[in-house]
């Protein structure tokens, strides 16, 4: 007669994450198997591109096989590949910039109002970034839902009895927002 579940992960011992019994060894074991056998497959094809740049790293000698079957890589540290000291056009790489004078470009484009969108594209750095280099510069990074006038408006309509998803709505803002404004939530 068969095992129940209880009894079979009492029986080894171990539990599963979650409460539930752990697959049996043998399972496991063949689906490695099967991912083993299907990667080996996927290496033996010569086309694929990682099997590629194994070849152009051999054919330039980056990349050799030591008489003992061990795999170098001919690169010193801070060395490139040859040909890489050059962009695809051409041009010599930029040189990259310090954190101060980056903060300095961000700063100067968010005065000059670029959103943070086009900042980054413009200094060719993510969102993030900018993010981080505005608030280093002591510049916000998000605007005032409300200006001062709307927000006295809001709490004079508040006051006389409208809701805050009615604000919301007038504000384009969420009744959330306008509940955190008006009344200091």
């Amino acid at each position: 007669m068969g095992k129940t579940e209880d009894q079979r992960s009492e029986g080894n011992g171990r539990a599963a994450p979650g409460g539930g019994a752990r697959p049996e060894p043998a399972s496991i074991s063949q689906e490695f198997m099967r991912k083993t056998l299907a990667l080996r497959e996927e290496l033996l094809r010569p086309d694929t591109p990682a099997n590629r740049l194994i070849d152009s790293l051999l054919r330039d000698g980056t990349m050799v096989v030591t008489p003992e079957g061990k795999v170098e890589l001919r690169l010193g540290p801070g060395e490139r590949r040859p040909g890489n000291s050059q962009g695809t056009d051409g041009a010599k790489p930029k040189r990259r910039r310090d954190d101060a004078e980056l903060t300095l470009a961000i700063a100067r484009d968010r005065r000059n109002g670029l959103t943070q969108a086009q900042i980054a594209a413009a200094q060719g750095v993510h969102v993030q970034t900018v993010r981080r280099h505005l608030s280093k510069a002591g510049i916000p990074t998000r605007r005032a839902p409300l200006s001062t006038t709307r927000l006295q408006e809001a709490k004079t309509l508040r006051e006389a009895g409208w809701t805050l998803r009615a604000l919301g709505e007038r504000y384009g803002i969420a009744h959330t927002t306008v509940a955190r404004l008006v009344e200091g939530q």
